[in-house]
């Protein structure tokens, strides 16, 4: 048995999976990890507190679930513990309470494990591909040679990590509960003037996104009860349809917005953000639709080989 263990900003994610590569588990904690980091360069003690909670859950279940020892889970975080002024004290107290040793990576190794991961299992053209991963801290943004006859791992072109994400977003722009037009409209805006600034060299033959609000707004548009990942897995949605969803999310309040996600409650709060990325980012790719893929990092730190191209660009950060 196989287990990792992504720390991100807004959720924290457990993959299981036996010896012949087949989930056992896979489970997420929506903790907030990042929340209110902006404001004081610190992780929150109560932030601190649910995560702790969350990751030794995840540990004991991983051992109960045939896992040798936490030795044997491989454990990263990313932009809310790259941020974080306490992100060391946060995580020794992790080791001495679980015995999980978690790696912080750079935006870089984020963007190249999530890309590695997310393609997994997905019917897509050859060619470049875009993926986009809206965390809650930061947004990964990759380019990748697609060639699925080769059978080889994707070759990752280029990559940006972007340092705007859902609770950022959140945060700084959509704190009101029934949000009126100018803040979805400055909300575009800033996302549009971070998008713009990258150079897109080809046009994508499609666009994949992956993390918690692309398989959130997947089981609704399925009318999904519970969350099922193998039926959101390869869900595509359309320009028109993101910006229905930010229409219906930006007139409810949180409660509303729960009852509308029901299959992912726990998105609600951040959903209205995470939506207005994905728009944004068909627009600056000029594709009409995104595929949606519920596999990631976590995935491709349970595979025995990492592919590494010879060459990589630096990320961007914005």
């Amino acid at each position: 048995m196989k287990a990792a263990i992504d720390i991100g900003s807004n959720s924290i994610q457990l993959l299981v999976v036996d010896d012949s590569g087949d989930t056992a588990l896979d489970i997420c904690a929506m903790v907030g990890l990042g929340s209110g980091l902006r404001d004081s360069g610190l992780l929150g003690r109560d932030s601190m507190e649910a995560a702790s909670d969350a990751i030794n859950q995840f540990v004991n279940l991983a051992l109960e679930s045939g896992v040798a020892s936490p030795a044997h889970i491989r454990s990263v975080g990313t932009s809310a513990l790259r941020r974080a002024l306490n992100s060391t004290t946060f995580l020794h107290g992790i080791e001495e309470r679980t015995g999980l040793k978690t790696r912080v990576i750079s935006g870089m190794e984020e963007a190249r494990l999530t890309a590695i991961g997310a393609l997994d299992d997905l019917s897509l053209p050859p060619g470049p591909l875009v993926l986009v991963d809206p965390g809650g801290g930061s947004t990964e943004l990759i380019t990748i040679q697609h060639d699925p006859e080769s059978h080889l791992p994707p070759m990752l072109l280029h990559a940006v990590s972007l340092e705007l994400g859902t609770v950022r977003l959140t945060e700084e722009r959509l704190r009101q509960v029934h949000t009126p037009p100018r803040s979805i409209a400055g909300a575009h805006r800033h996302v549009d003037e971070i998008f713009s600034s990258i150079t897109s060299t080809q046009r994508p033959k499609a666009v994949v996104a992956v993390a918690g609000t692309a398989t959130a707004l997947a089981a609704a548009q399925l009318e999904l009860r519970e969350f099922s990942g193998e039926s959101v897995h390869g869900v595509v949605l359309g320009a028109a349809t993101l910006h229905k969803w930010i229409d219906l999310l930006r007139h409810r309040t949180t409660v509303q917005r729960r009852q509308l996600l029901r299959a992912s409650p726990d998105r609600a709060t951040t959903a209205l953000a995470g939506t207005i990325i994905l728009a944004q980012v068909l627009k600056w790719a000029h594709h009409p639709t995104l595929v949606v893929s519920n596999r990631g990092l976590r995935h491709a730190l349970v595979k025995n080989q990492i592919h590494r191209p010879a060459s990589f660009s630096p990320p961007v950060h914005t």
